[in-house]
């Protein structure tokens, strides 16, 4: 299996090396999906240039807004082939391999497409009822955010369903809900079941039904998870046929080999390890500690709640190594979202083939509605989420070694942890041995982002890129990630060098979300909007700001200190008031200095010459406004 994908992965980083612009014969396989400028899609390649060698390679299509392709259209494409972007910053997004999770080599941005041909498969069928059952949704339920839930509980579309709703689910643990899963497919399972009860022949029912739920897996997109629980199913079924006993947890290993089989790259797909993690917790742990009364409602709430325990102990680290966050309201959403979301499902099967037939459209939106309203109270708890710092993966693969020994072997308890606590003792002398006062520079596109670590561990944050400028928030989505992957959840000092959003954008977002002991800001010379809103923030947390002048000096610690060299209060400069009164600050370790310049502008460096400051520095970070006039 290692050899299997270290083929698939070099055919994937070499396979388009020699590829740049040239003739495409594609195949549309998505619907439309709307971005800003182009219209885009995912297309099967059936040749380049008239070389077939890149036959069945996916790619995803940019076109010209103005012209609509449909699913299964062959199109001759002209136009040039690039990577996906790979990680920004240290552990950042990297969409390059998220696309190889789905088997996308990469982006196709055409100057010309034309339709050659049509051509009708099986998944060209299957997604013209997933169209039907889309607009049967649309139809059935009028409130529009909520039929894209139901199409991303239902059928794994997630395209339309609103920031606002997903951060909902998210806060409020219930992410799984929008991913097609165990759970999902349990339900969708028995419906397939009933619907086939009328066959007498057992061999001839479970092919069919397996068939059914095959045909489901393909018209939802072969996710991971979706894929792990129909192999599953399928074994389960399967051994019926051959009168053998099925074993949970050789068709769990089964489903990880035949997933892996079909794309390596599933390995680094979350939803694929939240799936398998809450799996293999149910198999080890639920199995053995099912508990029935007599009141089955009682009964039912007792035994959701010991589910939801066994598959939070087996995800946790998954959770917090990926999402960074730790919420104690897991077990209350989903034992309430438990009483609902059968009927939802089911319910909406039935409008999604037949539309609002008696008028179950009106009970599926009620529904719904519970289901968000119940989301978004346990969102606005105030311990709904708590961010922790990225963990090393040797303490992941000792939280799953404890639980293995605790369920298997209690006799090796001890020595292992006597192991974690030498190990834990040794590493933290090893860091303490090897702080250093370190500078990182944070890609965070238009604007400035850099942190600042002393040798003590204080953390100094100077500004943070934009904030949702495209609806994109560079501190929710690039610096908080970062902060939490170096391990930081609080700050303790962050400087705004002035409020223009590519540097204070981001920073709002990391304020509201993070603690954050002091924040350094200069007098202002207008009451931006962005400063308003800072205001106000800052209040609500009680945090403590500081104004500073030109010559002002802030001891961080032993070694480190700051000294403030712009603005001057008394002569503060009107043209460009925000980005020439940026603040112009030294940060000084030991004999060492680097010299940050915000915004700063001609005008604002003829003063700052005229001033009677040291301008000396081992670095300078140059404002990118006259970097930008350098270059």
């Amino acid at each position: 299996m290692f050899l299997y994908s270290k083929c698939y992965e070099y055919r994937l980083t070499n396979l388009y090396a020699d590829i740049n612009y040239g003739e495409f014969i594609v195949i549309i396989e998505s619907n439309k999906m709307e971005t800003n400028q182009k219209n885009k899609y995912i297309c099967k390649v059936m040749s380049i240039d008239t070389i077939a060698k890149y036959k069945n390679t996916k790619l995803i299509l940019y076109t010209d807004k103005k012209i609509e392709f449909k699913y299964g259209d062959v199109l001759q494409v002209y136009g040039n082939f690039e990577y996906a972007k790979q990680a920004r910053n240290f552990k950042g997004f990297n969409y390059r391999r998220i696309l190889w999770q789905n088997k996308i080599y990469g982006i196709l941005n055409s100057d010309s497409a034309i339709k050659i041909n049509e051509k009708h498969n099986l998944n060209f069928y299957l997604n013209r009822l997933k169209i039907g059952i889309e607009n049967n949704i649309e139809i059935s339920i009028k409130n529009i955010e909520y039929a894209n839930l139901l199409k991303g509980i239902l059928i794994g579309d997630k395209s339309g369903i609103s920031e606002n709703t997903k951060e909902v689910f998210r806060n409020a643990s219930l992410s799984h809900v929008l991913a097609i899963s165990g759970m999902h497919l349990g339900y969708i399972a028995i419906i397939i079941k009933n619907i086939v009860s009328f066959i007498k022949s057992k061999k001839i029912k479970i092919i069919l039904y397996l068939i059914i739920l095959f045909l489901y897996i393909n018209l939802i997109g072969g996710t991971p998870s979706s894929i792990r629980a129909f192999v599953m199913f399928g074994l389960l079924n399967i051994s019926e046929i051959f009168y053998r006993k099925s074993s949970s947890i050789t068709n769990f290993f089964s489903a990880i080999l035949i997933t892996l089989f079909i794309n390596p790259f599933s390995i680094e797909n979350i939803g694929a390890w939240l799936s398998f993690g809450g799996t293999i917790g149910i198999i080890e742990l639920y199995s053995n500690v099912k508990v029935k009364l007599k009141n089955r409602f009682v009964s039912f709430i007792l035994q959701n709640f010991i589910l939801s325990v066994c598959v939070q102990i087996y995800i946790l680290p998954i959770i917090i190594y990926n999402f960074n966050t730790i919420s104690f309201t897991f077990f209350i959403s989903n034992i309430l979202i438990s009483f609902f979301i059968g009927p939802i499902i089911v319910i909406g099967i039935i409008i999604g083939i037949f539309k609002n037939i008696l008028w179950l459209g009106n009970l599926e939106y009620y529904l719904l509605n519970i289901i968000f309203n119940i989301s978004n109270f346990i969102s606005q708890i105030s311990f709904s989420k708590i961010y922790i710092g990225t963990p090393r993966l040797i303490y992941i693969i000792f939280y799953y070694l404890f639980l293995y020994l605790v369920i298997y072997r209690k006799e090796y308890l001890k020595i292992l942890l006597k192991v974690i606590i030498a190990f834990v003792f040794v590493s933290n002398i090893i860091l303490w041995t090897k702080n250093e006062f370190t500078i990182y520079f944070l890609d965070v596109g238009q604007g400035d982002c850099t942190l600042i670590k002393t040798p003590n561990n204080k953390t100094i944050l100077i500004d943070g890129g934009e904030g949702c400028s495209g609806n994109f928030d560079e501190g929710k989505n690039t610096v908080i990630p970062y902060l939490l992957d170096r391990g930081y959840t609080k700050l303790d000092y962050i400087i705004i060098s002035h409020f223009d959003s590519d540097h204070v954008g981001g920073l709002l977002s990391v304020i509201e979300e993070l603690k954050v002991g002091k924040v350094i800001i200069s007098k202002q010379g207008e009451n931006s909007e962005n400063f308003k809103k800072f205001i106000k923030i800052t209040k609500v947390k009680n945090i403590d700001v500081i104004v500073i002048n030109i010559n002002d000096t802030i001891k961080i610690d032993n070694t480190v200190w700051l000294e403030f060299l712009w603005p001057d209060v008394s002569d503060i400069i009107k043209e460009n008031v925000l980005n020439n009164n940026s603040i112009v600050c030294k940060v000084h370790y030991k004999n060492f200095s680097c010299m940050f310049t915000g915004d700063i502008e001609q005008e604002a460096e003829e003063f700052i010459l005229n001033k009677n400051v040291n301008l000396k520095a081992d670095i300078l970070k140059v404002a990118h406004h006259r970097f930008q006039n350098i270059y």
